[in-house]
């Protein structure tokens, strides 16, 4: 309310009787009582993992294919692009792949 960096603890209290007497207040509801604890969990786990899928391809593009596969650079977002991903979830290092006859 008054958007100040000290601290002022009298005028923090006012700030807060103020807002509970205009009803600006906020309830907390506990997932566990409320249920909704497994609902968060899946929440926040999609999200990871969409982070990381978003992530993925370009790491791979600028430290593993650079490295290992410099003419792979190529194949990206082309129609090869599938079959080239289910190649290195199969081959995941140069190893593998070399060892192959």
């Amino acid at each position: 309310m008054h958007n100040s960096w000290n601290k002022n603890d009298p005028k923090d209290a006012q700030v807060i009787l103020h807002m509970l007497e205009i009803g600006a207040v906020q309830f907390f509801h506990d997932p566990l009582v409320v249920g909704t604890a497994d609902i968060q969990e899946l929440s926040k786990t999609y999200e990871i993992v969409s982070r990381s899928k978003i992530e993925l391809w370009p790491r791979i593009r600028t430290h593993y294919l650079p490295l290992y596969f410099p003419e792979a650079e190529r194949f990206h977002r082309s129609s090869r692009t599938d079959w080239f991903l289910v190649f290195l979830e199969k081959y995941p290092t140069p190893t593998m792949i070399t060892a192959m006859s």
